[in-house]
């Protein structure tokens, strides 16, 4: 028997014999009493339902968490993506600590009874959109080699078609506890912290004028937009220099041969 209706029915059974009596009447029936009655009660087939955080396009490298409820019960689950049969997850909670690109896809979850042989719907898709982390190229106007004095700009831009991005500016130090490390394409390793000012270069732009001795050092930057926000990746570091006017006097004294 097959029940789609969700509800409760009473169900009541007796047994009857039928036997042969000569004459006019013919057959007749003999029927027992009703039994006590017995109640199947019939609940709607749930249906989960699937979230994914953020619920929005992500870039490769960051987390997405996926979630899959189903009211009032407890049950085993499995995530399946796109139109594969095999699972990709049995957690409720799937948690892609760094995704990528191949993650992208629609994802759907099911539910099991721990102990018997019902299961939920699936639930609708949810949808995971992962692009490549775009860059940030870092460069520096008029030069690296600065005078004391001078004025320098540095300019950031996005690999991106976006027009969105603010952007956050970043010094190498010396390792300490606490410090962000990143490493480079070619196997480096650098730890930088964030300048205090860098609000000051959040349209792209970060100018030192007038530029001092201490600006001297290893600059990067990166851009960040949305909420909470998505990074992009460190770009390359740019060194800069600065000098005294003594020092870049004997500096272009050593690198020409003529005095100056």
């Amino acid at each position: 028997m097959t029940v789609n209706n969700a509800g409760e029915t009473e169900y009541k059974c007796r047994a009857c014999s039928r036997n042969y009596e000569s004459g006019y009447y013919g057959y007749y029936y003999y029927c027992t009493e009703l039994s006590d009655p017995v109640r199947i009660t019939v609940r709607a087939r749930p249906k989960p339902v699937a979230s994914i955080d953020p619920d929005k396009p992500v870039f490769s490298g960051d987390a997405v968490t996926l979630r899959c409820e189903v009211q009032d019960e407890s049950w085993q689950y499995s995530w399946y993506k796109d139109d594969s049969r095999s699972s990709v997850s049995s957690e409720q909670v799937y948690t892609i600590s760094g995704v990528e690109v191949t993650h992208t896809g629609k994802y759907t979850c099911k539910g099991a009874e721990r102990q018997g042989s019902r299961s939920s719907h699936f639930s609708d898709a949810v949808t995971l959109t992962v692009s490549e982390r775009p860059g940030a190229v870092l460069s520096v106007s008029p030069q690296s080699w600065l005078t004391e004095g001078d004025s320098v700009t540095l300019s950031c831009e996005i690999t991106d078609s976006s027009t969105d991005w603010t952007f956050s500016w970043y010094t190498a130090v010396p390792y300490r506890d606490g410090l962000t490390q990143i490493k480079h394409n070619h196997g480096y390793i650098m730890y930088v912290e964030l300048l205090s000012d860098s609000s000051r270069g959040s349209g792209g732009k970060y100018t030192l004028s007038p530029a001092a001795l201490n600006h001297t050092g290893v600059y990067m930057c990166r851009g960040e937009r949305g909420e909470p926000a998505l990074h992009t990746q460190y770009s390359n570091p740019q060194p800069l220099w600065i000098t005294g006017e003594e020092n870049n006097s004997e500096f272009r004294l050593n690198s020409k041969g003529v005095d100056v």
